[in-house]
């Protein structure tokens, strides 16, 4: 331009204003894309999270699992203890009752045959103590002590039927097992 031209504003001015228009636009622009840009990763963020959350929430899942199955383990293991316990008990019972009543049978016809060796009993004795007082007395005694004996020995053969079953059904699931 020449010294003489007038500065024409609206020529003068149209490019600089060009330019900042220009300017402003791509700052806009950039924000946009940088908020995009912060968005997309806030998402990617939000979703990384809520995969490690789920995953964290799984494995912690997995850990009670295995931890009641633990218990159980160890639950039925005492368990299974104490069925073994019990047996062997109740089998020390039916074997201590057997010999018991093997060893007593004899007993009684031994003492009355041993009094009567040592001249114990006389008639007034016989009359008077045995029959009348004595007699019924054991008669008694006896006849409460075989109704017991008799319910004692239903429980030991309906629980040991009861347990041979249970051995059996063992037994035929191991036999099973290693087939």
């Amino acid at each position: 331009m020449e010294d003489n031209e007038l500065f024409i504003f609206d020529d003068g001015v149209k490019p600089i204003l060009s330019v900042l228009c220009g300017k402003t636009l791509e700052q806009a622009r950039m924000e946009v894309l940088e908020e995009e840009e912060l968005r997309v990763m806030r998402d990617q963020q939000k979703h990384f999270e809520d995969v490690r959350n789920a995953e964290a929430i799984e494995s912690q899942r997995m850990e009670q699992a295995e931890q009641r199955k633990r218990q159980e383990f160890e639950r039925r293991k005492v368990n299974e203890r104490e069925k073994k316990k019990n047996r062997m008990v109740a089998h020390k019972k039916l074997v201590a009752r057997v010999i018991s009543k093997r060893y007593i049978v004899g007993m009684k016809d031994f003492a009355f045959k041993h009094l009567a060796d040592v001249s114990f009993f006389t008639n007034d004795f016989r009359n008077e103590v045995i029959e009348q007082n004595v007699l019924p007395w054991l008669q008694s005694k006896v006849e409460d002590f075989v109704k017991e004996t008799s319910q004692m020995n239903e429980f030991p053969d309906a629980f040991l039927g009861d347990y041979m079953i249970d051995f059996e059904k063992q037994h035929t699931a191991t036999v099973e097992a290693e087939h």
